[in-house]
């Protein structure tokens, strides 16, 4: 049953319409704390951490907010592939994406580079 319900969700993160992959990004911040972190970690971040290159602003903003929460969480703090998104969200061409991963989200990408946090193995190192 929880397959069937995780495969549905999953859906979303690369539907065409980009209210779907918003709202993704915010069912994985809500999980937060909630589902497992295994769970999170193995079936919702991969298709998640994808979103930071979404063609549309609003996605990525959300993707900001939920990293925010992620950040907040003491069994994600760690994770290299969530720092190297906010690193990109705060380089984002778009204004607004760039201002709301700068204002809400803690992870420094550049000061942890080499601070030997695992990675996840989520997503290749973004540059």
């Amino acid at each position: 049953q929880l397959g069937g319900v995780l495969a549905e969700i999953k859906l979303m993160a690369t539907n065409p319409r980009w209210l779907d992959r918003q709202a993704y990004a915010q069912i994985c911040g809500a999980f937060v704390g909630v589902v497992d972190k295994s769970v999170v970690t193995e079936e919702l971040l991969p298709l998640m951490l994808m979103m930071v290159d979404d063609s549309v602003p609003n996605v990525r903003c959300e993707l900001a907010k939920a990293l925010a929460v992620f950040q907040k969480d003491l069994a994600y703090a760690g994770l290299k592939d969530l720092r190297d998104a906010v690193g990109t969200l705060r380089k984002d061409p778009d204004t607004e994406v760039c201002k709301i991963a700068k204002l809400l989200c803690a992870f420094d990408s550049e000061q942890h580079s080499s601070c030997g946090f695992p990675s996840t193995g989520l997503r290749s190192p973004l540059k």
